[in-house]
């Protein structure tokens, strides 16, 4: 009797143990389910804010909450991996449009910088890397290198070229 007991008691300590450590499980997965949740909203806010800039005119403001976006992103990837593409392509024109007006005020360096990013991150859309070597040969026309803007300008129009064929 006292055997059987103990035994008995010691398998319902193991049950409750098996349970508590499901019920813990699962918590610990629904706070993960719970904590994705709470980063998409915060993603979704995060890229609401960089839009409202890039719209009212705050072009480097916007730049930099968009590369704030880029990087959480990053850092959640199997979470917000389908995003981001088009971050990216967010920072490339507003790169592009910074660097362009950064070239208008003759700030060479920065629109250099700005542009260079540009072409760094516009390897997956054929669009942007046109307008970005199309840009970059405005840079070096206005600095008067003009070797490297037709370059520029051939590499422009052979994407262009290649992404009418794609079509």
């Amino acid at each position: 009797f006292f055997f059987s007991s103990r035994r008995r008691h010691t398998r319902q300590r193991s049950v409750s143990w098996a349970r508590r450590c499901v019920q813990e499980t699962d918590a610990e997965y629904m706070g993960i389910l719970i904590m994705s949740e709470d980063y998409k909203a915060q993603l979704q806010k995060l890229e609401e804010k960089a839009q409202t800039s890039r719209d009212n005119g705050f072009y480097m403001e916007a730049l930099q909450q968009y590369e704030d976006l880029l990087l959480v992103q990053k850092k959640y990837m199997q979470i917000c991996a389908a995003q981001i593409p088009k971050t990216c392509e967010e920072i490339v024109i507003l790169c592009n449009i910074l660097g362009m007006l950064y070239l208008k005020n003759e700030s060479f360096q920065m629109a250099l910088d700005l542009l260079k990013k540009a072409d760094l991150l516009s390897k997956n859309s054929l669009r942007l890397k046109a307008i970005t070597c199309n840009n970059l040969a405005c840079y070096y026309s206005r600095t008067k290198k003009v070797r490297s803007a037709v370059n520029f300008l051939e590499a422009a129009l052979t994407i262009e070229y290649l992404s009418l064929i794609h079509i």
